[in-house]
């Protein structure tokens, strides 16, 4: 059986990976430069579900213009300018033909594009679509067969839709612990992650490294929209101001002005690595229900991890065993404070945290689990 999944990447992580290729690379080398930052998933399902002989799959990142163009030259494929997502993702289909097409990034689930996908490649069985982010757009979804999701109530609000859906949680790749440059312990506590402004986004998440920040903990490296500032007339602003006054603005100022930039991929595993503690908390929207992939990211390289309490957590993880939660702004900084000042508990936490997702939650599980989905629909 053959997979074709098509992901997208932030702009960011597409122009850092980009701009280290200064010479012009074949498309298979710029790929593999992509897949070696092991940013997100990457290409760890390939790598895992061809295991399993029976199936080939092929990983593209439909929204990497440079890359995708790329392909098209060395494929002599044709495409227009305005339209160059669509005519190179159709022609990689075209001459891949898979069974299962996995749009992992949703602008591939454009109705029109799907129905000339469905209409000219009659070895397609399936077509899956992802939302880690509880979208609820039924109608963009249905152009899909299967939705996967992240976590189980996403996947419930699609049934309640009509649609099929399954959840299939994040996970951690193994294999990212041999390249690792460092586990030296140096610094205290980190948080890497996004912080953006708006309802059900990360609100909480601000309160919470503001209080960190006032109780002496800067090591913060974010993304996200906390450049409200770059555009102090836009709604983003505006918004912000009307909800949460000149406080929260300023608040988002201080948090814009401590980061140390954003970081992903290897560079994000190297900072766990090196951390006592690595702090999670979950986006707004997200209610009681704990799942993202940071859960994952920072156990499976040996952190303790702190995060925010969720009622679904011990379906992954054991509380004060393998992993430490807190509730609230005062549970906070005194969780961090204990931690630090016992070091044997909190080596204890992280080792059995690690153990823990290298054993239950890794991607040869996941792809497992995928695999199963996939035969259950085919």
């Amino acid at each position: 059986m053959k997979i074709l999944k098509a992901s997208e990447y932030p702009t960011s992580v597409i122009d850092l990976i980009n701009c280290k290729s200064i010479e012009i690379l074949s498309y298979n080398a710029l790929l593999n430069m992509f897949f070696e930052f092991c940013y997100a998933e990457s290409n760890f399902f390939k790598l895992n579900i061809e295991e399993n002989k029976s199936f080939k799959v092929e990983e593209i990142i439909s929204n990497n213009e440079k890359l995708q163009t790329q392909w098209a030259f060395e494929n002599q494929i044709k495409f227009t300018r305005n339209n160059w997502f669509y005519d190179i993702l159709f022609a990689q289909i075209e001459k891949f033909r898979p069974n299962v097409f996995f749009a992992h990034d949703r602008k591939c689930l454009n109705k029109e594009f799907i129905k000339k996908v469905r209409n000219s490649i009659p070895e397609i069985e399936l077509i899956i679509a992802w939302d880690g982010v509880d979208l609820k757009d039924g109608n963009l979804y249905s152009t899909a067969d299967v939705v996967l999701t992240p976590v189980e109530f996403i996947t419930e609000n699609y049934k309640k839709l009509g649609l099929k859906s399954y959840t299939l949680p994040f996970a951690f790749e193994k294999t990212i612990n041999k390249k690792i440059k460092s586990t030296q312990l140096i610094t205290d506590l980190s948080f890497v992650g996004s912080v953006f402004i708006g309802k059900g986004s990360h609100n909480k998440r601000r309160e919470y490294l503001m209080e960190l920040s006032r109780a002496g903990f800067k090591d913060f490296n974010l993304s996200g929209s906390c450049d409200v500032f770059d555009d102090i007339l836009s709604k983003k602003t505006a918004s912000l101001i009307k909800n949460e006054g000149l406080t929260g603005l300023w608040n988002a100022y201080q948090l814009k002005r401590i980061s140390k930039g954003s970081l992903y991929g290897l560079d994000m595993y190297n900072k766990f690595a090196c951390s006592k503690i690595v702090l999670n908390t979950h986006i707004d929207l997200a209610g009681n229900n704990a799942g993202n992939i940071r859960l994952f990211e920072a156990t499976g390289v040996g952190s303790c991890l702190l995060t925010d309490y969720k009622e679904n957590l011990t379906n992954y993880f054991k509380i004060d065993e393998e992993i430490v939660v807190f509730k609230n702004k005062g549970e906070l900084i005194e969780k961090v404070n204990f931690l630090l000042k016992n070091e044997k508990i909190r080596e204890k936490i992280a080792k059995a945290g690690q153990k823990k997702t290298i054993e239950h939650h890794n991607y040869n599980f996941r792809s497992k689990n995928l695999i199963e989905i996939i035969n259950i629909n085919t």
